[in-house]
């Protein structure tokens, strides 16, 4: 249960076995391939461009499927076991990608319909003001008459354009319709007056319209612009009509996805490789445990290579290993940052507070009870994978201690039970239902537990930190920094305790020592007192994390309050209403309360825990694999 040891691997191999090399490496999913220099050396080139473009093709088409095509697959859809034969196939690209094309090139012109039929919308648009009007919109002004199409804005009233229009005795106005904002308008004139009409039409604002490719009547154009927006809609609707049929082709489409994802990370691997012409040279990592096995391949191809451990400014990517137990909470280790490679694995020791918290926040016998069942339904019916394999099954174990803590707390439904015993004979419930004590009732008892657990974790965090300075042989440091602070908390909580004399004598002891010690690596006198002065006042920082732990009280308190008030409403409402509000009220209690108790739980390990020893920043160790979306590689039998 630790960080797995990792060793640098260089490998020289026949430029003819790269791809069929590269194929077994996947298939092991044990190495991570580095990129290699050299100065003579070229880097490999791949196929990595085509390999994407035919992907995005392959996502173009399962994206406008998706859309058209109707497919049950649950909240978790359940993969399709495909044979390693298959899966590599050549064909099974191709195949995939021929109906890709298809579906695209369909989409292609469905989306060009669209667009004309904007088109044509707009145009429709622009008519229907002029519906009106029985000129040709081709009509222009001739060598006897000025006419003009155009716009007046709607602050001039139809009335008081006509009144100035009147003193122009050859004038002529037309407005068909009118909007908030202009009106459309007609105007027409002897030639020798058209002067005179330009500048009274200047007075109103006049805006010329021209109708550009446009030619007969408004209500003509408007009828062949319907008929051929209603033609392209039923060739729309057609070709739509296709896609309703290719829904056998989405696992197609699917297996080719994670096909071509494989040859892109080989692809992406290639390029990492250096060559000759007659060679390949990798470099990489790979778990020290796997050895024999890389051997055994390597020897099989005549490669020549080289495996050793890292040299110390090296900094090899990080692989945890942990009991099925543990597994699951590395998802909120990574969450935060996964470990340094010389650091310390986290997961075993936060794992058992996780769960331990996660349970007092919510603490409510029933509640857990439904979410381990409902977390053990979904692993053991829809095996997720990854991180909601992870969840689901973190989750499932928090069930059970917020079963045990809901138990000594006396939470099931919140007060439930005394509620409904109530309703049903009218006297108050007789039992106290806490095996230890109710938060609720006694929450300074609470609010001290919650401290001394919090002291607890504190204490595990500064362990762990201690034994990182021994190990990397600070025997004297992990016995100042951390010895001093534990002497010294360890006599206030004497004090605490009533043993006053003692725990004066240690928080003395505790102080000196810090006084003393934590300027040791100054070289002037003054400095190293001022220093021990200065670290005193981190004990500020230490009650302060104390007082954090308060959140178990808070939270517990919350998911218990919530559920006696939605009990308290329930039965005011009689048998039917009480049974309507406890389902709704409490599921909601439950959706809200296990959100919060998650991101609290989490931030005591990153703040609190973490920030006593943890070194983060590690590269998680990623090799090259199998990794697919959709489908599940049958392995082949040796």
């Amino acid at each position: 249960m630790a960080i797995v040891p990792m060793k640098h691997l260089s490998l020289i191999a026949l430029q003819k076995d790269r791809d069929a090399l590269l194929h077994d490496l996947s298939k092991l999913g044990v190495v991570q391939i580095s990129e290699s220099s050299g100065e003579s050396l070229e880097k490999e080139r791949s196929d990595l461009g085509k390999f994407k473009a035919q992907r995005s093709e392959i996502v173009g088409a399962l994206e406008v499927l998706g859309k058209y095509v109707k497919v049950k697959s649950g909240l978790f859809p359940q993969r399709e076991q495909v044979a390693a034969e298959t899966f590599f196939a050549s064909e099974t690209i191709d195949d995939a990608l021929e109906i890709a094309k298809e579906v695209n090139s369909i989409s292609r012109e469905i989306a060009t319909l669209f667009a004309n039929e904007s088109r044509l919308i707009a145009k429709k648009d622009s008519l229907v003001p002029w519906k009106g009007i029985d000129v040709p919109l081709e009509t222009v002004s001739g060598k006897r008459y000025f006419l003009s199409f155009g716009t007046i804005p709607a602050k001039f009233s139809v009335e008081e354009i006509k009144n100035q229009l009147a003193e122009i005795k050859s004038a002529y106005l037309e407005c068909p319709s009118s909007d908030k904002e202009q009106h459309y308008v007609l105007v027409m004139c002897h030639d020798g007056e058209k002067e005179v009409l330009a500048d009274t039409l200047r007075t109103l604002s006049f805006s010329k319209v021209s109708f550009k490719d446009t030619t007969g009547l408004v209500s003509e154009n408007i009828a062949s612009i319907e008929e051929e927006i209603t033609k392209s809609g039923e060739k729309r609707k057609s070709l739509a009509e296709e896609f309703s049929k290719m829904g056998d082709s989405i696992p197609k489409l699917k297996l080719a996805y994670d096909a071509l994802s494989v040859q892109i990370e080989k692809a992406e691997a290639q390029e990492k490789l250096l060559s000759t012409a007659k060679t390949v040279i990798l470099n990489g990592w790979f778990p020290a445990r796997e050895k024999g096995k890389l051997e055994k391949l390597f020897e099989s191809y005549g490669a020549a290579y080289e495996m050793r451990d890292p040299l110390d400014e090296e900094e090899p990517p990080t692989l945890t290993y942990n009991s099925k137990l543990v597994e699951p909470y590395s998802m909120i280790t990574n969450m935060y940052s996964p470990p340094a490679y010389r650091g310390i694995d986290p997961n075993p020791f936060m794992a058992p507070f996780f769960a331990i918290f996660f349970g007092i926040m919510f603490s409510d016998a029933a509640y857990g009870i439904l979410l381990t069942l409902v977390s053990s339904i979904v692993l053991l019916k829809f095996k997720p994978r990854g991180g909601t394999r992870q969840l689901m099954a973190m989750a499932a174990m928090c069930g059970v201690t917020t079963f045990v803590w809901g138990v000594l707390f006396g939470g099931f439904f919140g007060d439930a039970i005394p509620t409904v015993y109530k309703m049903i004979t009218g006297k108050p419930f007789g039992f106290e239902l806490a095996v230890w004590f109710n938060p609720m009732k006694e929450p300074m008892t609470m609010l001290i537990f919650s401290f001394a657990f919090g002291g607890i974790h504190i204490f595990a965090g500064m362990a762990i930190q201690a034994y990182m300075m021994i190990r990397d042989g600070k025997l004297l440091d992990a016995i100042f920094d951390i010895g001093s602070w534990w002497v010294l908390f360890g006599g206030i909580v004497f004090a605490l305790l009533g043993l006053t004399n003692v725990g004066l004598i240690l928080i003395g002891v505790g102080a000196l020592a810090l006084l003393l010690t934590q300027g040791r690596n100054e070289k002037k006198f003054f400095k190293k007192i001022t220093k021990g002065l200065a670290s005193l006042y981190d004990i500020t920082g230490f009650l302060g994390d104390i007082l954090s732990y308060s959140r178990l009280l808070a939270l517990s308190l919350a998911t218990a309050v919530i559920a006696s008030v939605i009990n308290t409403m329930g039965a005011m409402t009689g048998p039917v209403g009480f049974v309507i509000v406890f389902l709704i009220g409490h599921t909601f209690n439950i959706a809200v309360n296990l959100i919060g108790t998650y991101v609290h739980t989490s931030r005591l390990q990153y703040v609190e825990f973490f920030g006593k020893f943890y070194q983060g920043g590690g590269e998680e160790f990623s090799p090259l694999d199998t990794k697919t979306k959709y489908v599940d590689i049958i392995k082949e039998e040796k």
